[in-house]
């Protein structure tokens, strides 16, 4: 999950609300590159590969449907913000996802309005000076915030990589309902 769609015009090539060809992390072409390409892309298909998940078997969505340049410049924030909680109360309800990652804080710190209040929480270096990734578990579900990967190339540097894989070694303990992914 990450903040809005990004930009201010809607592409003419992509669909508006949502991408049936296959996740668009793999199908679409952002920025001029060939489909699944860019940076962001290739950032987010690396996660999928250490989480050992298909993109195209993920439920890969936004807090706020609406596109939007960045978050600040989005129209009618408190509007905006109190329907995408709203959506998220009912779909995490109904979804009851087992994991979620989160892609920035924003969309983090938003999502933590409608989950259930966390039994532990604790954060680690993301290896990209002092930004961290935060890991709340939330009723049954474990909720990851990672750095936003359109500005945080974590994939790209050898330290980034390495807090990446301490995420899906957390995510693989957590999934075998074993304690050891709280420890430190």
């Amino acid at each position: 999950m990450s903040c809005n769609p990004g930009g201010s015009e809607e592409p003419s090539d992509q669909p508006h609300e949502s991408c049936e060809a296959g996740s668009a992390y793999l199908t679409e072409s952002w920025h001029g590159a060939p489909p699944g390409d860019s940076p962001l892309q290739g950032q987010i298909r690396s996660l999928f590969a250490l989480l050992q998940t298909s993109p195209d078997e993920t439920l890969s969505a936004y807090f706020v449907p609406f596109r939007a340049p960045i978050w600040q410049e989005m129209q009618a924030p408190a509007d905006t913000l109190a329907f995408a909680r709203e959506l998220w109360r009912i779909l995490l309800a109904e979804l009851e996802p087992e994991v979620l990652v989160v892609n920035g804080a924003d969309a983090f710190d938003q999502l933590a309005t409608v989950l259930p209040r966390p039994a532990h929480v604790f954060e680690r270096p993301a290896g990209w000076g002092n930004q961290r990734v935060a890991f709340a578990e939330c009723g049954g579900t474990l909720a990851i915030r990672i750095p936003t990967l359109s500005r945080f190339k974590l994939f790209s540097r050898a330290e980034g990589r390495v807090a990446m894989e301490d995420v899906a070694r957390r995510v693989d303990l957590f999934r075998r309902r074993s304690d050891e992914w709280r420890r430190p």
